[in-house]
């Protein structure tokens, strides 16, 4: 063994047994007390530099005058060597050489000037522990972040982590990774959300290094949900179109194509609400691969399935519709009654599907794809020849809904057509009446309009009641070609709930349409108008009134009308016209705009509306927005920048100055209960106090 190897090993001897020595000393040696409650607290150290140590203890003591810091270096005795005053909890030792063994204890001063145990015993040396000197964070699934690190040389230690959400967030505990291990796999995330880490190594309950890579850590972003079930298909002998699903939260997607074994590379980007994009300009016969991802400022997804498709332009099947059979036989000569893309409603145990075939392509294929309920996927459900056009589906359950699409395929040469058009049925079931919804004729009646495939066997039930806990009265049974009704009689004073139920004459089945909330009066201004100037940026906006007035049967508070709400309208100084600047629900009765200039006067008015009108305009109402405030020693990338300089301005927290707020300085307890009262505005008689707050801050 050579020197620098005998050196290496004396090292790490001494770490290891500096570590025994602070585990046994911690939790082994007799706890002081006070009275019969008190305990230890555990004595945290860190090791910042080979000349500075970090010690940092819980202040759960009440009434202490301070706390003294005592050091003992290598074999000596105690000696004090700092004291800090109370609700001090950590204190930096500046005073450290590489090559010696210290051990620190804080003592706690009581009201009568007694020395306290208040910690255990601490013991290490400066070269004890190292901070890991690398760390990469990868996200490999949406709700997932994998963390990867190292330490210099051959240093084993276990690892800290710690992460937060965004910026804004606080840091919390994730996992201490045992020594040896140099990877974690964080998971239960939020997808497409930036998140921070930060690691430390950790020697013993109590000794850790410095944070890497710093205080802030280091940002990455989870990937986004990747789209799903990208498919396509030639609209003509030059053109591609291809269409994907997507339930995410993404602002483009990455489209990207390459041909034969060619590179892939990006030929357009789509707005998030669309889920489709046309390829032009190809050659006939070529094939094109495609593949797409979503991305959301830092973030993206991974790439979907890909999908190559011939350029080469088929006929699909048409006129599709499916049809619901009780008893069939084998050979199937036809249904009465069938209504293209709808079903007919009677007792039944299998599906029937009808379509035209006669334009398909010489050698194509066709495929069946059926979708069983409205949230599950499509599926490739069978391949018939492209004789081909009727199907029957005996794999069908009682009560549920089917929808099916067609499309040809030349399946060795990759080559697709459209789809079909989809035809629905519920089986064993009548199909429920669509989009119900009304117009107000004047304050007593209104005009009620649904829709339904025809079905001459169907006719339709009007129901309606004044609030949940009375029953549903019948008002109209009306004909199988009905699809509007002018309900009389109501009083404007009331709130009523209508529903449409379409009943089958020859299944004796019935289904209901949903349920809509009727007013018809107009609703009143909205009164008692106030604003409020956050800060700079914001203003609030408060007022009473309903847009349904207030009118007792309503129900539940959840039970409100769709189309009822409030719109809140502002101008800036010097502008001539109003604008819409938000549009509320039924329930809103405040409103927080974002986004102003400092120091400008804003006008503001607030309107209710409801299926019956809109109202007159509340009063109008000015305010100021607060002047912008800056704090010199606060960097523009500090994290908590904006959140600083937004308080400041709400008047809950103040500066050491005017212009100079000091981010890293610590905060007391009187400092910290005077920012809690004046966030929540508290009020009350003054009982007692601390030396430390003066009343009225």
């Amino acid at each position: 063994m050579n020197d620098l190897e005998k050196n290496l090993h004396r090292k790490r001897k001494s770490a290891y047994m500096l570590g025994i020595i602070s585990f046994f000393t911690f939790f082994l040696m007799p706890q002081g007390r006070i009275g019969a409650t008190w305990n230890k607290q555990l004595l945290r150290v860190t090791v910042l530099s080979p000349y500075s140590i970090k010690l940092e203890w819980d202040d759960v003591m009440e009434g202490e005058r301070g706390f003294r810091i005592e050091r003992a270096v290598d074999s000596g005795q105690f000696v004090l060597k700092a004291v800090v005053s109370s609700n001090t909890v950590s204190y930096v030792d500046h005073g450290v050489s590489p090559g010696h063994v210290y051990t620190y204890r804080v003592m706690a001063m009581d009201k009568d000037n007694n020395i306290i145990p208040y910690t255990g015993e601490v013991s290490l040396t400066a070269s004890m522990i190292v901070s890991p000197d690398s760390l990469e964070l990868t996200s490999p699934l949406p709700d997932r972040m994998e963390l990867s690190w190292t330490y210099p040389g051959y240093e084993r230690y276990d690892t800290v982590i710690e992460r937060r959400e965004g910026a804004k967030s606080e840091w919390v505990f994730v996992a201490r990774v045992p020594a040896g291990i140099y990877r974690y796999l964080d998971t239960n995330l939020a997808p497409g959300v930036q998140y921070f880490y930060r690691i430390k190594a950790a020697a013993g309950p109590s000794i850790y290094s410095k944070n890497y890579p710093n205080d802030y850590g280091k940002a990455a972003y989870t990937l986004l949900g990747k789209p799903a079930g990208l498919q396509g298909h030639a609209v003509s002998d030059t053109q591609i179109y291809i269409t994907w699903e997507y339930e995410g939260d993404a602002t483009n997607f990455l489209v990207e194509r390459k041909t034969n074994d060619g590179n892939f590379t990006v030929i357009g980007t789509v707005p998030a609400g669309n889920r489709w994009f046309y390829d032009r300009g190809l050659a006939k016969g070529s094939f094109y691969t495609y593949r797409v991802k979503a991305v959301k400022g830092g973030s993206e997804s991974a790439y979907s399935n890909e999908i190559t498709i011939n350029c080469t332009y088929l006929n699909p099947p048409i006129a599709i519709y499916a049809n619901a059979v009780h008893n069939p036989i084998n050979t199937m000569t036809g249904t009465t009654g069938a209504i293209p893309g709808s079903a007919s409603a009677m007792p039944v145990t299998v599906i029937e599907l009808k379509w035209d075939n006669s334009l398909l392509n010489p050698g194509a294929l066709v495929e069946i794809w059926r979708k069983a309920g409205f949230y599950e996927d499509w599926e490739l459900y069978v391949t018939l020849e492209r004789n081909h056009n009727t199907f029957i589906d005996n794999n069908v359950e009682q009560g549920m809904l089917y929808s099916y699409k067609l499309r040809s395929v030349l399946p060795y040469s990759k080559a697709y057509s459209v789809f079909s058009n989809t035809a629905s049925i519920r089986v064993d079931s009548c199909t429920p009446p669509g989009m119900t919804d009304y117009s107000v004729i004047d304050e007593n009646s209104i005009m009620l309009m649904w829709d339904y495939a025809y079905d001459r066997e169907t006719w339709f039930i009007i129901e309606t009641r004044e609030n949940e806990d009375n029953d549903w009265r019948e008002i109209a049974y009306l004909p199988p070609s009905t699809r509007v009704y002018k309900v009389e009689s109501l009083l404007p004073e009331k709130v009523y709930f209508i529903r449409v139920r379409a009943f089958n004459n020859i299944s004796m089945l019935s289904s209901y349409g949903e349920e809509v909330m009727v007013v018809t009066r107009v609703p009143e201004a909205p009164s008692g108008v106030k604003a409020e100037a956050l800060s700079s940026k914001q203003v609030k906006l408060t007022w009473s009134g309903r847009p349904i007035h207030g009118i007792a049967g309503i129900g539940s508070p959840g039970n409100t009308c769709d189309k009822a709400g409030f719109i809140v309208e502002r101008k800036e100084e010097g502008q001539e016209f109003f604008k819409v600047v938000a549009k509320l629900d039924a329930s809103a009765n405040s409103y927080v705009d974002s986004g102003l200039l400092p120091s400008r006067r804003y006008t503001y008015r607030v309107k209710a509306y409801n299926k019956a009108g809109v109202s007159d305009y509340s009063q109008e109402i000015r305010v100021i927005t607060k002047r912008r405030i800056f704090f010199q020693d606060i960097s523009p990338f500090h994290p908590a920048r904006q959140a600083i300089e937004e308080l400041a301005e709400r008047g809950l927290i103040t500066g050491k100055t005017s212009e100079y707020f000091d981010p890293e300085g610590l905060i007391s307890r009187a400092e910290f209960t005077c920012l809690v009262i004046r966030s929540f505005k508290l009020d009350g008689p003054r009982i007692g106090s601390f030396n430390d707050v003066i009343y009225g801050d």
